[in-house]
């Protein structure tokens, strides 16, 4: 079942990335089904970093934002998102 999930997932937020793409919001030349799981487990490490090791920095909420907004090449500049 998580298997389904997270494939079901994967499949709408490669479609996001893409529409993104076309639509001039995200920066071309990552190929989008390249991108979706780059953005997850780049994303999903931040969160398990600051689960794992609650002493070490942790990413806060606009850190992690950002990434994802630099990772998918967010091109408006009035998001506030660096």
């Amino acid at each position: 079942l998580l298997d389904r999930e997270y494939l079901a997932f994967l499949e709408k937020l490669t479609a996001i990335v893409a529409t993104g793409q076309t639509q001039g919001r995200f920066q071309p030349g990552v190929q989008p089904p390249v991108l979706a799981p780059l953005l997850i487990t780049s994303l999903h490490g931040m969160l398990m970093q600051n689960i794992l090791y609650p002493d070490s920095p942790q990413a806060t909420d606009e850190e992690i934002k950002l990434v994802a907004a630099r990772l998918v090449g967010w091109i408006e500049e009035s998001s506030g998102l660096g």
